[in-house]
């Protein structure tokens, strides 16, 4: 039997799909087992078929305050470490939601303030409303780390120190 690599790949719709996946960028997620890799493949085909028919709707410009480290984005949202003043114990995050036409999502921005600004790490999921700091907290002769679950919208501390 004589096959090729274009058999194998024409009568596959798992490779199609992978392929196809790929080439759009994307990676494999959730794969729910009812649905085919044919249904899968032209769900794909229709997400790239939007992508192609893309229409700019409205223009959003943003001027983004000075930061301290470069800022994170996830969930459409956008996080900015504002700089801190010289001695000042804690810091300030700004937060920009950015807005979405289609979704109905508006731009937003608000500020956590008073966070220990010897922050280590930080972490959020807006579609939470969670923002997790880990700070160092110094006893004098140890220094764990430090974890604090805050509401992102309103900085309320749900879990952690204040």
């Amino acid at each position: 039997m004589n096959c090729s690599f274009r058999d194998i790949i024409d009568g596959s719709p798992e490779v199609q799909y992978l392929i196809g996946l790929r080439s759009a960028g994307l990676e494999v997620g959730y794969q729910d087992p009812s649905i085919t890799f044919a249904d899968r493949r032209k769900q794909l085909d229709r997400y790239r078929s939007h992508w192609d028919s893309l229409q700019w709707v409205e223009h959003t410009s943003l001027t983004l305050p000075p930061s301290s480290q470069p800022p994170i984005v996830d969930a459409g949202v956008i996080c900015l470490k504002l700089l801190a003043g010289p001695g000042d114990t804690t810091t300030d995050y700004r937060f920009i939601q950015l807005p979405s036409v289609l979704r109905g999502i508006p731009l937003k921005q608000w500020t956590v303030r008073g966070l220990p600004n010897d922050s280590l790490s930080l972490g959020f999921l807006p579609e939470e409303d969670l923002l997790v700091v880990c700070s160092q907290v110094d006893l004098g002769w140890y220094a764990p780390p430090s974890l604090c679950v805050i509401s992102m919208t309103d900085g309320v501390v749900t879990l952690g120190h204040s």
